[in-house]
């Protein structure tokens, strides 16, 4: 049974909108969890503080940006409450930009700043939370698949393929069936040809590509061809690159995954390339091996990832079997 915070919430939702949901929420969260969401009277500014650095604690709230968004939010909805005659507003008789301050410095947080590489628990969280939102794939009919899910199941496709061949956003936004192998046979997607390396399909990926291709066929009427790029068929008009960081964007946020500047409308995707290198990088994978498959110079990777290494290529030959094998060590990779 909700409690009486939680009601209020509710009701705030209704009458003003979600614009707030995601840090009003974060609060409720906390108000259960120090057993204050049933004494309206009893939370004070304290106790917003205490929210923020649990928050930061856990990782949900490291930059400047994402703590306004959260004061911002439980204002917005202490306004609510004043309005309504529910309760007092605790932000009526204070400086609010000193109090913004003061959590700032407070609980540490950070200016703010793009992330190179994303921990590989994030990694995992976002094939996870992606699988859920279209788990209809595998239980329902391809063919009712609405067009937000259509946008998560090509996100959902980028970011695995991604994964296993890390490669730069417009290699893997230009793939083209043709790069797949038998791309018209029941035995099609097995491996794709990505900046001239043979790479496997993990069976879960296959799937993946195969229901949502079977969407577009059933969808479209018309059979895809080889020089058709994947994502502008399933898409079923030209894609844009710059969609993809709109609409990882817009994931993240949905499930809460990473803490986010509310100012911008994208978030880079490039980081889940980033860390498909470290991770090889990590494990002091042959250098060589991951300049091929990113389709950049030895060197830039040795510069940046490598230091006073030595490092041999000896059959170019195995070259696709050697960075298949170095792939399938990454932690995400059964998961795929």
């Amino acid at each position: 049974m909700k409690q009486i915070m939680e009601l209020w919430k509710d009701e705030y939702f209704k009458e003003k909108g979600v614009k707030y949901s995601n840090h009003v929420n974060k609060f409720i969260e906390y108000l259960i969890k120090i057993e204050k969401v049933d004494k309206p009277k009893g939370v004070t500014l304290s106790d917003v503080d205490d929210c923020i650095g649990w928050y930061a604690e856990i990782g949900k709230i490291n930059y400047r940006s994402s703590m306004e968004s959260h004061l911002e939010s439980v204002k917005s909805y202490y306004d609510y409450l004043s309005e309504t005659d529910k309760s007092s507003d605790i932000f009526s008789n204070i400086n609010y930009e000193n109090f913004k301050e003061e959590l700032f410095s407070k609980h540490n947080l950070n200016e703010g700043k793009p992330r190179e590489s994303f921990p590989m628990e994030s990694v995992l969280e976002i094939l996870t939370c992606l699988d859920d939102d279209l788990k209809m794939f595998y239980d329902g009919n391809p063919t009712d698949i609405k067009r937000k899910n259509l946008i998560r199941a090509i996100l959902r496709i980028y970011i695995k393929i991604t994964l296993i061949a890390p490669a730069k956003k417009n290699v893997i936004c230009n793939i083209k069936f043709k790069d797949f192998n038998d791309f018209m046979s029941l035995d099609a997607f097995r491996w794709i040809i990505i900046n001239g390396v043979k790479i496997n399909i993990p069976n879960g990926l296959k799937r993946d590509i195969e229901q949502v291709v079977l969407f577009a066929t059933q969808n479209q009427g018309n059979e895809p061809q080889g020089d058709m790029r994947l994502f502008d068929y399933i898409y079923g008009k030209k894609f844009s690159q710059a969609s993809i960081n709109m609409w990882f964007r817009t994931f993240v946020k949905a499930h809460d995954i990473f803490d986010l500047q509310d100012a911008v409308n994208t978030y880079p995707i490039e980081p889940i390339m980033i860390t498909a290198i470290q991770a090889m990088v990590n494990r002091m994978a042959n250098p060589g091996l991951i300049a091929r498959i990113c389709g950049v110079k030895i060197a830039s990777i040795e510069n940046k990832y490598y230091a006073n290494r030595e490092y041999v290529i000896k059959y170019e030959e195995t070259l696709d079997q050697a960075i298949n094998w170095e792939i399938t060590k990454n932690e995400y990779y059964t998961y795929i």
